[in-house]
């Protein structure tokens, strides 16, 4: 029952608005495949959904740390030159030690402990590169949702 529920949903007028066509076809024949229903009847839904939405926010805060790195690099700058450099050269940096050492496919494995100090590193120059660019109110938001994730990460073994 649950899935005709979500047909209809997805074919609403609003949800046409929501979802390209191109999505709406991956959300069709995910509820087809009736992994909806064991969804369901586990009654998990919900917190598969928060488990989802929270490794997205990991992904999202990544790339916010590498625009965080950027912005500053373009308002530290001396001259022109400097400023490109700083501004596209610290993210550059940051993305290339997050790939080696960081990512889920490194190419370096590191242990727990050390990959969580480098993440601690990597973040809070992020945190600091906005104060630093005078976004204090961005640098505190980015921090919290930082460690509210993860602390979530932590909490459910992600």
């Amino acid at each position: 029952m649950a899935g005709k529920r979500w047909l209809r949903l997805l074919f609403t007028k609003a949800a046409a608005n929501a979802f390209p066509p191109r999505y709406r076809i991956i959300l069709l024949r995910f509820m087809l495949s009736g992994q909806t229903e064991a969804i369901n009847a586990r009654g998990n839904g919900f917190m598969l959904f928060l488990k989802s939405a929270n490794l997205a926010l990991a992904f999202l805060l990544e790339l916010c740390m590498l625009a965080a790195l950027g912005d500053w690099g373009f308002h530290t700058g001396e001259s022109t030159i400097g400023r490109i450099g700083l501004g596209l050269g610290t993210p550059l940096l940051a993305a290339i030690v997050w790939g080696t050492l960081l990512s889920p496919r490194a190419t370096v494995k590191v242990s727990g402990m050390i990959k969580f100090i480098l993440q601690v590193i990597a973040f809070g120059a992020a945190v600091v590169a906005l104060f630093a660019a005078d976004r204090s109110t961005w640098a505190w938001v980015f921090g919290l949702l930082v460690i509210l994730n993860k602390i979530l990460l932590y909490i459910w073994h992600q």
